[in-house]
């Protein structure tokens, strides 16, 4: 099968999926865990087993000039007996592939639930778009953003996409709310954080109001809008839970509940909506890898490490999820051998993932050379042009420069990334926090202390105001760490100590292996708090 026919075939499988989601009192596993038995010898009943479903349906399309054939049959799984079996063959038409996915629909739910409500009769009458090429080009869109590994190189293809798709129909409500995701991430992920970015996501997000009043998309895109450009994770909460409630079965809805949930600090709330994506779309590495990072950045590594292990053995093309077995290694064992070995093995991203351990492992190794080589990297480079990450690496490349006795090279760095990220315009979002995260600790490794607390101080105040509790941690931490370096021991000690209860996004195994933190180690309250729990069982 060619890549598009496999994008086309893919995407109507998953309308038909997605047509299901919105049934009430139906478990539909997502396409993405069933593409998995596409050529499997397994038995119906030992599938059904093994997804934990009573019916299965099996089938296929084939498109062949200016005719779609789909075959469709509907499976019980106990006696592995056909409920019904039918082929529709008819001219290649966008009515005709709407009409076929909502008869398929129809006959499913008569068969394991019963009639359908008016209600659920009328949603299904709704065509989406009568543009078979506009169509099309919503699926490839779809199938890109769905890719493993969150990376922007997903968003920035599917963006072509659906631009082509809106081209071919400016009233396709579905496209328009695909588009709000791809340019509320473009800000969040940094690659163009300007206000024509945010102009777009904010007229995107009307149209698909306008053209789909009261879809779960349109309502799942108004989330999107509030999480990702104004930054208002409460109201997005909400959102995504009435998305949710009129689509219980849509994976992709609830997995984004859960990623709201978490920035609003309803930590349990998140870890339950993931695991309830796993249990509809179990080969998920995308919802594998946010389940995993919730917990790991809630320090809870005994729960986190058997997940990643499993997970990385069932998902061989995820590279986050080993770069968050890195992290594991680092944060919660202190084992920067087993560290290094696993990140020998791999390549690099252009993700946050992989920025992390890149950066990070060497300077825990004291390999100071290996993190100036790391900022030297073509994918960090790269993301080093994203808001939230300009002059990220002023602070660790300057330090290391000045461990080495470059400190010639080390002011240089500092004073080019102070410049950088002063002359940057502010873009509005909670990427201006990292920013001044950044801007901070660099201008205190340059001795101007009373900048640094100020910018420290402007960090904290951003991500507070946007109730991010997963990030104003970070803030916080780097915080610390400019009130340490300035003298005010004190109060970096009282806030280190309230961030270790609290537990988000620190560990005692970083405070104990950053040398960046040498500076403290003269203080022995600084080294009660920063001495492991599990010390004595690593070979460190």
């Amino acid at each position: 099968m060619q890549q598009e026919d496999r994008f086309f075939t893919d995407g109507i499988h998953d309308d038909i999926l997605t047509q299901l989601a919105r049934i009430g009192d139906l478990k539909v596993i997502s396409r993405t865990s069933m593409m998995k038995y596409r050529d499997t010898e397994k038995s119906i009943p030992e599938i059904g087993a093994e997804l934990g479903v009573s019916v299965i349906l099996e089938g296929g399309i084939q498109r062949a000039g200016k005719r779609i054939r789909i075959n469709a049959q509907l499976i019980d799984v106990e006696n592995d007996q056909h409920i019904w079996a039918e082929t529709f063959d008819r001219e290649m038409t966008i009515e005709n592939i709407f009409d076929i996915q909502s008869e398929i629909t129809r006959k499913i739910v008569n068969a394991v639930r019963g009639e359908l409500t008016d209600a659920e009769t009328a949603t299904l009458a709704q065509m989406p778009t009568g543009n078979l090429e506009a169509y099309e080009a919503y699926l490839q869109a779809r199938a890109l953003i769905s890719r493993p590994d969150y990376v922007q190189d997903n968003y920035i293809e599917a963006e072509v996409w659906l631009q082509k798709a809106l081209e071919l129909d400016p009233e396709y409500a579905h496209a328009w709310a695909k588009l709000v995701e791809v340019h509320g991430q473009a800000i969040w992920m940094g690659y163009d954080s300007s206000p024509e970015r945010s102009a777009a996501a904010k007229e995107a997000m009307e149209n698909a109001s306008v053209f789909g009043p009261g879809l779960s998309e349109t309502l799942a895109a108004e989330g999107e809008y509030l999480h990702r450009i104004e930054n208002n994770y409460a109201a997005a909460v909400d959102k995504f839970q009435a998305a949710h409630e009129l689509a219980p079965g849509n994976a992709d809805i609830l997995e984004r509940l859960a990623v709201a949930q978490r920035r609003a600090g309803l930590f349990d709330d998140a870890i339950a909506s993931f695991k309830k994506v796993m249990a509809t779309d179990p080969e998920n590495s995308s919802t594998a890898t946010l389940l995993t990072d919730t917990i790991i950045a809630l320090g809870r590594f005994a729960e986190a490490t058997p997940l990643v292990d499993q997970w990385m053995r069932k998902f061989p093309d995820a590279r986050d999820l080993r770069f968050q077995r890195i992290r594991i290694y680092m944060y919660g064992d202190g084992d920067l051998i087993s560290a290094r070995a696993l990140y020998d093995s791999l390549s690099p991203s252009t993700g946050n993932e992989f920025y992390i351990v890149a950066t990070e492992l060497p300077m825990m190794e004291r390999n100071y050379q290996g993190v100036i080589d790391a900022f030297e990297i073509p994918e960090i480079v790269e993301l080093l042009q994203n808001r939230g990450y300009i002059g990220g690496d002023g602070w660790p490349a300057g330090f290391a420069q000045r461990m080495l006795g470059n400190e010639v090279a080390a002011v240089a760095r500092y004073d080019a990334a102070i410049e950088f990220i002063a002359n940057a315009p502010r873009s509005g979002t909670n990427t201006d926090g990292f920013e001044f995260s950044s801007q901070a600790v660099t201008l205190a490794s340059r001795g101007r202390f009373d900048e640094a607390i100020a910018a420290a101080d402007r960090a904290v105040e951003i991500m507070q105001s946007t109730g991010d509790a997963l990030f104003t941690a970070n803030t916080r931490y780097i915080r610390a760490m400019v009130l340490g370096m300035v003298g005010k021991r004190e109060e970096s000690l009282a806030e280190l100590d309230f961030l270790l209860k609290q537990g988000v996004n620190i560990t005692r195994w970083r405070l104990y292996l950053d040398p960046k933190w040498d500076f403290f180690r003269d203080d022995d309250r600084f080294n009660e708090l920063a001495r492991p729990l599990n010390l004595e069982l690593t070979a460190q």
